[in-house]
């Protein structure tokens, strides 16, 4: 069994800002280092965040857990969006524009905010209920960007 809490989840994102920025990635400088501590407090200290159950996921249901939550992924309703963005936000800003893929893009959320700001973008999933974007309001084939079931890689910056 696995057992996912929204706690570990934005805990992780947290930290994976905190090694880009131990690694010397982007302008992720003192401040940065500072907001993402001080975040990370915050998150600690929410009652409300660590009285959320989480769930025990069995080992390789993923395509089904995908399956079911894909048609309301995207929803505003999704509460973790609104606490993951503003620190995805930040370490996106600090990124120079290029190139980029997004494996494993699911609906192509990340794409879309990479996207925003000039990345040309190429996303990668596997499972068609998951890449079956059309329809939500995403980009058309003309956009910078596009979902695939199969890897056109050539040159990319790896961003996570």
């Amino acid at each position: 069994m696995i057992y996912h809490h929204p706690l570990a989840y934005l805990l992780g994102v947290e930290g994976l800002a905190l090694l880009r920025a131990w690694a010397g990635e982007g302008d992720h400088d003192k401040p940065f280092v500072r907001r993402r501590i001080e975040a990370i407090r915050q998150l600690l200290a929410d009652p409300e965040l660590a009285a959320v159950p989480g769930v025990s996921v069995e080992r390789d249901a993923t395509a089904s857990a995908y399956a079911q939550w894909a048609p309301s992924y995207d929803d505003p309703s999704n509460g973790l969006f609104a606490m993951d963005e503003p620190i995805i936000d930040e370490i996106l800003d600090g990124l120079p524009v290029g190139n980029a893929l997004d494996a494993a893009c699911g609906t192509g959320r990340l794409m879309a905010r990479l996207a925003a700001r000039g990345f040309q973008m190429t996303g990668v999933d596997g499972r068609r209920k998951c890449s079956s974007w059309r329809g939500r309001g995403f980009p058309t084939a003309n956009s910078p960007w596009a979902i695939s079931r199969r890897c056109p890689c050539r040159t990319t910056r790896w961003i996570w």
